[in-house]
């Protein structure tokens, strides 16, 4: 009986091993495998996740923007420049990279956006980041981000919230009020606002 345990336990242990060599080698060979990710998020608990997901959405002038994200938690950490590298894209979240879905055409500060579904991907830096819209959908994370399908880009400069308690949990809101419609990425002493308004 014990051997059996033994064996069966040794065969687990070896299945487990090889699929995670096989994702390392998926991984360094550039094959995306953000469907596996996704499958396996479909499993948990959205509420049970470590950093769970939220969807939010509003209008700016005519048009509903709606944005699902993961919220991470600072926990302590240091995060921009840290745990989020400077210079290096990010999925803006945890997990699934973020989606930001408008159903109108919209104006990104003073880029023509076109109606439909993107992944927001940013690149955060000291001073200011850089906001992408891109069109290739259903990314886990920015291991797979392809800037060929970059509909938009543009640089947003960071606003300090030196002087305030941190934000603890990453924070995404919708700007509704004129003249500053859009929407606000809040995380630890950071806040970035991308300006949306209707053309």
């Amino acid at each position: 009986m014990f051997e059996t345990i033994l064996t069966v336990g040794a065969i687990v242990c070896g299945l487990v091993v090889a699929a995670v060599l096989v994702v390392i080698l998926l991984m360094w060979a550039k094959v995306d495998i953000s469907g596996i990710f996704r499958v396996l998020a479909s499993w948990q608990n959205s509420a049970t996740r470590t950093s769970p997901h939220e969807s939010v959405a509003g209008k700016v002038g005519t048009t509903t923007l709606h944005i699902r994200y993961g919220r991470p938690r600072k926990r302590g950490r240091h995060i921009f420049g840290k745990l989020v590298p400077y210079n290096t894209v990010w999925r803006t979240g945890a997990n699934e990279a973020t989606e930001i879905s408008t159903d109108t055409d919209v104006i990104v500060g003073e880029k023509l956006l076109k109606a439909g579904t993107y992944q927001l991907f940013t690149i955060p830096r000291p001073e200011a980041w850089t906001i992408i819209f891109n069109s290739k959908r259903g990314q886990w994370g920015a291991f797979f981000y392809n800037p060929h399908y970059d509909i938009l880009r543009i640089d947003i400069p960071v606003r300090s919230l030196d002087g305030t308690s941190p934000v603890e949990q990453l924070t995404i809101t919708i700007d509704s009020l004129a003249p500053n419609t859009g929407f606000t990425i809040m995380w630890d002493t950071v806040a970035v606002h991308v300006p949306v308004k209707s053309p």
